[in-house]
């Protein structure tokens, strides 16, 4: 439920699309870079650094996570979704603070 919310909100509001894409270019640059290069190996199967891309690929995904939440709390649809904010909170233990715009 709370990843319907967040995508119908990043639909909704071209703001909130623009101010979160570099946290979100990050997720899929960097796997990317990894299979345009050769880099991305198993971690497990080989030792040293050959599959220290792989792991910061994993770590990355967690990335953009805080400063999504962070930039929905000034999205323009977030007084709309008053029964979402019960939901996400219920699903991520998060609890965004309704902020209404000039």
């Amino acid at each position: 439920m709370a990843f319907w919310l967040c995508s119908t909100m990043l639909k909704r509001d071209h703001e909130l699309r623009m101010r979160s894409w570099p946290a979100l270019g990050v997720v899929i640059a960097l796997p990317l870079l990894g299979l345009l290069t050769g880099q991305l190996v198993d971690p497990l199967g080989h030792q040293g650094l050959a599959g220290a891309l792989s792991i910061a690929c994993l770590y990355v995904l967690a990335v953009p996570m805080p400063t999504l939440m962070h930039n929905l709390n000034f999205s323009a649809d977030i007084l709309i979704f008053g029964v979402g904010n019960l939901i996400l909170y219920s699903a991520t233990g998060m609890f965004l603070i309704p902020i209404p715009r000039k």
